[in-house]
């Protein structure tokens, strides 16, 4: 889910986020910007982006690959 908070979103992300199976990044590529946030197993599947414009929201699973969503 991507949710608008203050000047950010806040993205959460409904995945296991166990020692062997969890999201390893997440990260927002426009054509001249990238953020990027690392995860960590056992911790929150969740982030704050600024999600300028148009672009990709990308995930990394450990499991499953790489997935994207255009924003």
């Amino acid at each position: 889910t991507i949710e608008d908070v203050e000047d950010e979103h806040f993205i959460t992300i409904h995945h296991p986020m166990t020692k062997q199976h969890y999201i390893s990044f997440v990260a927002f590529v426009t054509s001249d910007r990238i953020q990027m946030v690392k995860l960590y197993p056992e911790g929150n599947a969740e982030t704050r982006l600024k999600l300028y414009g148009r672009g990709y929201l990308y995930l990394y699973c450990n499991h499953h690959g790489l997935m994207g969503l255009k924003i």
